[in-house]
């Protein structure tokens, strides 16, 4: 069986909070690493962009380490899970890639959401035998909550991001685009 056939992203380390990593900056970031090379918008820059694991299986020792297992076997057959979300001014993109078996297996998956269709944002933090933490981000449309699983995020950075998000939710409801 294909090491491919599992979900990308889980919402699973969702449940204990409400409700794809580059270091938070004002100026707008390059877009070089993401897995896809999406079609912008004129003008349009990414301005934070988050790398999601695609392998979270559970907090546990026992769980990261059935996902590093599987990413290790994953990439040694030529295959990859690569998640991003990327925040511009004038959307989100949720970017997702999955290769097995040196490419004889693709798919790409691009994901638009309108900042006014943003209702609510959340972040989770899991810490399991004091060393192990996991770090989740959410973001709730109007029509679906994404959960992802960030990587190589400080808390103060993820906290960060998620204000910033939450701030385009305020200022939908004042401006009144959000319903």
């Amino acid at each position: 069986a294909a090491p491919m056939q599992a979900a990308p992203m889980q919402a699973a380390p969702m449940q204990a909070a409400p409700m794809q990593a580059a270091p938070m900056q004002a100026a707008p970031m390059p877009a070089g690493g993401l897995p896809i090379d999406p079609v912008w918008l004129r003008g349009e820059t990414p301005l934070h962009v988050l790398h999601a694991d695609g392998l979270y299986l559970g907090p546990t020792p026992v769980a990261k380490l059935i996902a590093a297992l599987a990413g290790f076997m994953i990439r040694i057959t030529g295959g990859h899970i690569k998640i991003s979300l990327v925040v511009t001014a004038q959307r989100v993109l949720m970017l997702t890639s999955t290769q097995a078996y040196c490419g004889w297996t693709k798919s790409k998956l691009v994901q638009s959401l309108a900042l006014a269709s943003i209702q609510e944002t959340g972040w989770a933090q899991t810490n399991t035998y004091w060393c192990l933490k996991t770090r989740a981000l959410s973001i709730k449309t109007k029509t679906q909550t994404h959960g992802i699983v960030v990587k190589k995020l400080s808390d103060a950075q993820l906290r960060d991001f998620a204000n910033q998000v939450s701030a385009v939710v305020v200022a939908n409801v004042q401006s009144g685009t959000a319903t």
